[in-house]
């Protein structure tokens, strides 16, 4: 049994001294019973609050400062970031990004792939003095992506909440089967990234980062990947193309890597692997002729990398600007419309065309913005009306997305839309997500999706991802209501993914255009849906969703009534009091208003 003292140590090192105090207040606190899933709750609403309780600005000022003054600091903090959360395998159960390598003398800091990363640890240590609030694990992501931007790379949002490692003793044993090795194949290198949920895309956007940086002398290579180790752009795969390498034995360390004819540039046996494996070296071909593919692609595959692992974390206040590895830019860009067809009867299924040979890309829970004239003819008339739609075809189909969008009486964008011929140009920009928790949705081990009518968009996304992801075993329920069986939207959508995934899915439909509808003639459950009629109401969540706990995440999406009577109004971001959720004693931090 640990010591008082080493509790204590623990405490300090966690910064949870003032957690404990408030969990035994709560406890204590008689007037105000709640159970003790509200409580774990609360506090860790509370400890993901105090996680941003910094000067974000100031902070950020501070890493340009420094990289200004030490530009080759800049691949050495995207290293260190990486090799800290590289540790995780979800094979292995552990290893998630928490600053473990700062302890030299044993652990993770003693490996030898992390011994020439102790200087960096060094030099960012006067900031996490200067900013105690911070964990290291924090301001070692917050510094790669400062340095990212810094070599040109493309803007990410670090979010915040890792927590560090009291002592080595929380280090994984050893990096083997967790960070690639260089004389390896590519079938490793598809080992050991698959044991962290990578597709072969991400694993060869992510080798992507060896366009800046220098080989680690310490473990006895030479060289640099490219001719411009400060500039992050493609030139990683254009010069692994283009160049002409050969094997070569360095002499004081009998390693093996390759180096081309001028003798200005090397690559490790794994990077070369890349363009014998049949899977990457298409996308390796892909990335050298389309640069802002793959920094596209790369700004989605870091931040996963840099959140393995990780729960409940969040954005700073201060750093709210949106990213995203949309393809479409948050600037109005044209698109024609390609294919239309009449899904039922006042609703259309809309196909655009995205240039090239492009994937959309949109977060899960995010969305488009369409604009449309605001005159009943359809003329400019120094107005427009915009309204955010969600697609429902998967963001990495190529070419194209698909929007479902139903037709009302006065709704301009929708009567546009309707009006429109193919190769019509229609304009579209994305905007943000507004999730506070998005997606993985780490923390959260069931969900309940509830909407009404064109609500069914996002969490079609949010489902479709759910049951695609890798390793991925968590389960969904879904109360979806409609006007009439005729309104159902993706109803054969929904069938066939419960086919595909029994355990993991079930789907509620509820028809009725009053709360105690009785049923239609003929409406009955089916191996695909359970078959209900009136409202979605407090009776039938209770009945299907899954109960309130810390680990579950409920989602409302619909019209205004729908958020009035489950949640609250969408623009506030509490959970109104005497709300059917709340009633139902679900808190703010398990419900989502999308």
């Amino acid at each position: 049994m640990p010591s008082l003292a080493q509790v204590t140590a623990y405490l300090q090192a966690h910064q949870l001294e003032r957690h404990l105090s408030e969990l035994v207040a709560l406890c204590v606190d008689e007037s105000v019973p709640q159970p003790l899933a509200r409580i774990a709750a609360e506090l860790a609403a509370r400890a993901s609050d105090r996680s941003v309780e910094f000067d974000y600005v100031a902070l950020v000022a501070d890493l340009k400062q420094l990289l200004h003054a030490q530009p080759s600091l800049a691949p050495l903090c995207m290293r260190l970031s990486w090799h800290d959360a590289g540790m995780y395998s979800i094979v292995m159960g552990d290893g998630k990004p928490n600053a473990a390598l700062r302890f030299t003398e044993s652990g993770e800091g003693a490996f030898e792939e992390n011994k020439s990363l102790a200087d960096v640890v060094r030099v960012l240590a006067p900031l996490k003095a200067k900013y105690p609030a911070i964990s290291h694990a924090d301001l070692w992501a917050l510094a790669a992506n400062v340095a990212l931007e810094f070599m040109g790379g493309p803007k990410v949002t670090t979010r915040f909440g890792r927590v560090d490692a009291a002592s080595a003793a929380e280090s994984v044993a050893s990096a083997k089967g967790r960070l690639p090795e260089a004389e390896r194949n590519a079938e490793h290198l598809r080992e050991v990234f698959r044991s962290k949920g990578f597709s072969d895309r991400e694993i060869v956007a992510f080798t992507g980062r060896h366009t800046v940086g220098e080989f680690d002398e310490g473990l006895g290579f030479s060289g640099r990947w490219t001719s411009s180790p400060l500039l992050f752009d493609n030139s990683f795969y254009i010069e692994l193309l283009r160049k002409q390498w050969r094997p070569q034995t360095l002499q004081h360390s009998q390693r093996i890597q390759m180096v081309d004819a001028e003798g200005s540039a090397a690559m490790m046996l794994i990077d070369y692997a890349l363009l014998d494996d049949p899977s990457f070296r298409p996308i390796v071909e892909r990335y050298a002729t389309d640069l802002p593919r793959f920094l596209a692609d790369f700004a989605s595959v870091w931040v996963k990398m840099q959140e393995l692992g990780c729960s409940g974390l969040r954005l700073h206040p201060q750093s709210l600007e949106y990213a995203s590895s949309c393809c479409i830019p948050t600037e109005w860009a044209e698109l024609p419309l390609k294919r239309r067809s009449e899904y039922n009867h006042d609703t259309t299924r809309y196909t655009f065309e995205l240039p090239g040979e492009q994937a959309l890309q949109l977060p899960v829970c995010a969305s488009l913005l369409v604009q449309a004239p605001s005159s009943s003819n359809f003329e400019w008339s120094g107005q427009i009306e915009e309204r955010p739609y969600t697609p429902i075809s998967s963001t990495d189909f190529v070419g194209s997305f698909e929007l479902l969008v139903k037709r009302y009486e006065g709704g301009t964008v929708s009567q546009y839309l309707h009006s429109l011929h193919l190769g019509s140009m229609v304009k579209f920009r994305h905007t943000a997500h507004e999730l506070h928790v998005q997606f993985p949705f780490e923390g959260k081990a069931t969900f309940s999706l509830i909407c009404a009518g064109t609500g069914i968009t996002p969490m079609f996304q949010i489902l479709v991802k759910l049951m695609t992801n890798p390793g991925d075993e968590r389960e969904v329920v879904l109360l979806y209501g409609s006007k009439s069986v005729q309104d159902i939207l993706l109803k054969d959508e929904l069938a066939d993914l419960v086919r595909k995934y029994p355990s993991r899915l079930r789907v509620v439909h509820v028809v009725g255009n009053r709360p105690t509808e009785a049923s239609p003639k003929g409406w009955v459950s089916t191996p695909t849906y359970m078959a209900e009629s009136g409202w979605i109401d407090e009776e039938k969540i209770a009945k299907y969703a899954y109960p309130p706990s810390a680990d579950t995440l409920v989602c409302v999406c619909g019209p205004s009534p729908v958020y009035d009577s489950l949640c609250g109004p969408r623009e506030q971001p509490s959970l109104r009091e005497g709300s059917i959720l709340h009633l139902l004693g679900y808190s703010l931090d398990m419900v989502a208003k999308i």
